[in-house]
């Protein structure tokens, strides 16, 4: 058992975001059949599947980081996931694909009520398995890194979690697995009993901030994505400004010029010349239809770039170049953060640049939030992105947030950076008006448990972990504070869990 929290700075970020969504209505296939059948063959309407045999369904390879074997097998019809090392074996059942498979798939498993990503992924371009993104350099691999709402948030259509619970959900935990109409249209139910196009969202009506939303709530990640007060992510609807619900933040300079973040399309588009010319016209459904995918898909793009680029200059570069216009100027690239794959680049351009050093971190509002809370959202911003170590970016952060006692998610921050700079006292202070905001929210309690055992405080400590392994039963980080605040249960406090958590090998 970790006698340290490594993951602790993850769980407390992740009090930041949160989110179901709005559930499909399968009623608008009656009217809009030909849409809907394309759709459903979109990588969209795949967002999220059960686990089927990939081409290569029986393999194993060596994670050379972690010095373990890995493998995925099935038995009994279901698809199982094995990590192998000198000190022992674990297998788990994989319940949830994730991913529509053009690119590769990740998987999740789920033990009782609690949703976890497997280490394993499935690459469709090489046609082989391999580490998770995120894994690749992880030392002691493991199947339990938990899976939030705003992790499901862009692949699922309604997410039900367990509320103020880091990882557990309701049973079904999805109310719809893929991204349905709703997504982008809306709810239905005044077209349903009136159908008119007055009474629907169709995004290409829509003033461009409005539009843009639609595509932004999941292809713009940023840097980070900050939810307003009292909000969470699934509060957004198609026809509001994104920063009606959260701010979406991006650095002010693309640092390395070359590097491709994988959920960043927006970002990337709006750099173009053919962006920037536009006037606001130009967005992502310029040249992508959501509801199909076309076959010919060179002959497709070539014909959205053909309507501005159709002069002589353009007819004698399609002689000498090609008509594959996005293979040249919209390369597929390695991106940094999608695992081993290759995503198009959206900064369409003549030519790549030559890469330069990184310059320091500074970060901007994608679109600006209300002035009430800019200050807020921009340092919850700075102090998620400096969450893993960056002292310059917690201070930028501090420097920013309300100084009186403000929400929830605010007084977490602020005790995360306070608890790093080891002012415990005040840490303290602020992780428990967190937590006096909602007692019953299990990574508040941890918070506070672990700032109350940095200062000795062992008698509250212990209290407020056992609160959150009432509340959360997996919260591994609980049983590790458990295990410091007693050292002679420490085998107990581990037995334990891995009893709860069907685990094999040691954390």
């Amino acid at each position: 058992m970790r006698k340290s929290c490594p993951g602790f700075a993850a769980i407390l970020m992740a009090a930041l975001l949160s989110g179901p969504a709005d559930a499909s209505d399968s009623r608008c296939r009656n009217c809009h059949p030909a849409q809907t059948a394309r759709y459903a063959k979109s990588g969209m309407a795949q967002s999220m599947s059960r686990p089927v045999a990939e081409t290569a369904p029986n393999r194993q390879f060596r994670h050379v980081a972690s010095g373990t074997q890995l493998r995925v097998g099935w038995q009994s019809g279901r698809m199982i996931h094995t990590i192998e090392r000198s000190d022992g074996t674990e297998s788990h059942p994989i319940a949830w694909a994730i991913g529509s498979g053009k690119h590769g798939k990740s998987y999740l498993l789920q033990i009782g009520d609690a949703i976890f990503q497997s280490p394993l992924s499935w690459y469709s371009t090489r046609k082989d398995w391999g580490a998770s993104p995120g894994f690749e350099n992880d030392s002691r691999l493991s199947f339990f890194r938990p899976i939030t709402t705003d992790c499901l948030f862009c692949h699922s259509q309604e997410a039900r979690p367990v509320p103020a619970t880091l990882n557990r959900y309701l049973d079904p935990p999805f109310g719809g697995p893929t991204i349905g109409c709703m997504r982008c249209h809306g709810d239905p139910a005044l077209h349903l009993s009136r159908p008119e196009r007055q009474n629907i969202i169709n995004p290409g009506r829509l003033e461009p901030d409005r539009r843009d939303a639609i595509c932004e709530q999941c292809h713009l990640s940023g840097v980070a994505r900050i939810p307003n007060p009292s909000k969470d992510f699934s509060d957004f609807r198609p026809g509001m400004r994104l920063e009606e619900v959260f701010t979406v933040y991006v650095r002010t300079s693309p640092g390395d010029p070359n590097g491709l973040k994988v959920v960043s399309h927006s970002e990337q588009m709006t750099r173009s010349r053919c962006f920037l010319e536009s006037n606001s016209r130009m967005w992502c459904g310029t040249c992508h239809d959501p509801h199909r995918e076309p076959e010919d898909k060179a002959a497709w793009y070539r014909q959205k770039c053909v309507t501005c680029h159709s002069n002589a200059a353009s007819v004698e570069h399609e002689k000498q170049q090609g008509r594959d216009c996005a293979g040249c100027h919209m390369p597929a690239i390695q991106s940094y953060d999608g695992g081993h794959a290759a995503f198009h680049d959206h900064w369409i351009r003549r030519e790549r640049v030559k890469p330069k050093p990184d310059s320091e971190i500074r970060l901007r509002a994608w679109r600006k939030p209300d002035h009430l809370f800019r200050d807020r959202n921009l340092g919850l911003a700075y102090i998620s992105t400096g969450s893993t170590g960056d002292s310059k970016l917690l201070s930028e952060g501090m420097s920013l947030l309300p100084s009186a006692p403000a929400d929830g998610v605010v007084e977490t921050a602020r005790g995360f950076v306070l608890l790093r700079m080891r002012n415990i006292p005040q840490a303290i202070l602020a992780f428990r008006r967190a937590w006096q905001e909602r007692p019953n929210d299990s990574t508040r309690c941890l918070n506070l448990a672990a700032a109350l055992l940095a200062s000795g405080e062992r008698g509250e400590a212990k209290e407020k972990a056992e609160r959150a392994i009432a509340l959360e039963p997996l919260l591994e980080d609980a049983y590790a504070i458990l295990a410091e605040i007693e050292p002679r249960q420490s085998a107990f406090w581990k037995a334990r869990y891995m009893k709860l958590a069907g685990r094999k090998l040691a954390p």
